[in-house]
């Protein structure tokens, strides 16, 4: 006989962080939103429509965003230096 005691886990959703390729829960991690190809925004609640990408809190995952040009395989298009700018602004802000 089968128990129905136990109760079900809730399903948490867990993204990727393009810094480190680690599996965390979706909350704990920043999303970045490409807007009009030329300006990022750093999207605190998951909700603004757009591409987006995750990242650890971490500096090393940071660093290695930059030092490796990932956003430009995230967002699907080349993005410039600018835009690595304020992806690190955006990154020392959350330190």
């Amino acid at each position: 006989m089968i128990s129905l005691d136990k109760k079900k886990q809730p399903h948490v959703p867990e993204r990727t962080c393009i810094g480190c390729s680690g599996k965390f829960a979706k909350g704990t991690l920043l999303r970045f939103v490409l807007v009009s190809d030329v300006h990022i925004e750093i999207d605190p609640r998951h909700i603004k429509p757009g591409r987006g990408t995750y990242v650890c809190k971490k500096k090393s995952c940071a660093d290695r965003v930059v030092k490796q040009k990932r956003l430009h395989r995230a967002f699907r298009c080349k993005v410039g230096e600018d835009i690595y700018e304020q992806f690190m602004k955006a990154m020392q802000s959350y330190e």
